[in-house]
């Protein structure tokens, strides 16, 4: 009997090389500068293009047209500490998000918009090595282990204001990308049957439809109330999936149309926004997200019948069952507080969050390592009341979380993320 050792190379040293094909674990939405140097939320506060995703109420202050273009440039890196093969960090890689809009008063009291915006950026990328052995010969295979979630918006927004009352609705048009890659065992290798292992690739796409609702309160002159709900959208995705192995052992076609359904869930959020004096403004902020509600796994449909019939299960290389994609997430909350000091023609923020992973235990693998993280953020701003300009620096720094489950995904979680973020901005 021929004995078949495999060893998983965990090639930590790559982490350290750049690509440009994706950049933080978050599953949730970008922030632009203004924003992001102060707490990532600013649910009471005005950040043209961050209102039309989340409170759209804030368009209503606006009192002459503006065009904008911002640009987010997000560099995260992911690493697992597995007892049996030791550290893996992905590559840490660099995605950068640009985004436009254009936003114009009709009256005092009614502002509307239309912008084009990065709204969701979940990207991973691990360098991933298998070692396969017999007592007569060895195969050592590299393979492609990646999540890219990817989802684009376009914003149609009206804000409307009364007194010290406003409200606001935006129609979000998302555009959705999904692509995954991993390798899946060939239980039935042998010296003369395939290969130990092959690469599988999903690249799937569609179109969804959302809407945000935010009110904004002024309750004096110094405090603002702001409160947002954001839809729920559902994207059925259609696309294809490609490997070798079905055509190795099965003489099954080597691609397959696939369908499956991706979800995201119902944001709601509450901030504050007090003028402590003339020169500082504090803001404290909390979002919920009801991951909870969405559904528990990517479930995988196959037009190809040979597809259809072949029994998948969870890989022991990556914890990952191909045909049913475990997601088993769990509501998740962030809450932060953010500070601005002004002077004439200058501003200077600076800003707190903490992020709650929306993973469970049961949720962590190689597609999804996603941890908590705190977030420390400093910007600066300039205003000639004619041109704008933002821009931010943020670190992210994960809490270590230890995963007991498979062995080959079982261990020490972390992450760290920068965000580079700039905004320039014209009144006309």
């Amino acid at each position: 009997m021929k004995k078949i050792f495999t060893i998983v190379i965990s090639f930590f040293v790559l982490g350290t090389n750049y690509t440009l094909n994706a950049g933080d674990v978050s599953l949730r939405s970008i922030s632009q500068a203004r924003t992001s140097s102060l707490n990532g939320l600013y649910i009471a506060g005005i950040d043209e293009m961050n209102n039309a995703l989340s409170n759209v109420a804030g368009l209503s202050y606006l009192n002459s047209g503006f065009v904008e273009v911002s640009l987010v440039d997000l560099i995260g890196q992911s690493e697992l500490d597995n007892p049996t093969n030791g550290l893996y960090r992905s590559f840490q890689q660099d995605n950068v998000a640009l985004s436009a809009g254009i936003f114009y008063p009709l009256s005092e009291k009614v502002v509307i918009a239309l912008s084009y915006q990065r709204a969701y950026d979940y990207n991973v990328d691990w360098p991933f090595a298998v070692l396969t052995s017999t007592d007569s010969s060895s195969v050592l295979q590299t393979f492609n282990l990646l999540n890219n979630i990817n989802v684009d918006a376009i914003l149609p927004s009206v804000a409307f204001r009364f007194g010290g009352l406003s409200i606001g609705a935006s129609l979000n048009i998302f555009n959705v990308n999904y692509k995954s890659s991993f390798p899946v065992t060939n239980f039935e290798w042998n010296d003369t049957l395939g290969l130990p292992a092959y690469q599988m690739e999903y690249d799937m796409d569609a179109w969804s439809f959302g809407f945000n609702v935010g009110l904004m309160y002024d309750a004096t002159e110094d405090l603002r109330i702001g409160t947002f709900v954001r839809s729920s959208f559902s994207a059925d995705l259609e696309g294809s999936v490609k490997s070798d192995l079905l055509s190795s052992i099965d003489s099954v076609s080597a691609q397959s149309n696939v369908t499956t359904t991706f979800e995201y869930p119902w944001v709601f959020g509450l901030g504050i926004l007090y003028k402590i004096s003339t020169d500082w403004i504090v803001n404290l902020d909390f979002q919920y997200s009801l991951f909870g509600s969405s559904s528990e796994s990517l479930v995988m449909n196959y037009s190809d019948p040979g597809w259809g019939a072949k029994s998948f299960q969870a890989d022991p290389l990556t914890g990952i069952n191909p045909s049913d994609i475990l997601l088993a997430f769990d509501d998740a909350f962030d809450a932060g507080v953010g500070i601005e000091y002004l002077l004439t023609d200058w501003s200077f923020r600076g800003g707190y969050r903490f992020s709650q992973s929306q993973n469970t235990d049961a949720s962590y693998n190689f597609l999804f390592p996603t941890v908590d993280q705190h977030w420390i953020s400093l910007g600066l701003g300039y205003n000639d009341l004619i041109y704008f300009v933002d821009l931010t620096a943020a670190y992210a720094f994960g809490t270590d979380t230890e995963i007991i489950s498979m062995p080959s995904v079982s261990g020490k979680y972390n992450s760290q993320t920068v965000n580079v973020s700039l905004a320039l901005k014209y009144a006309f």
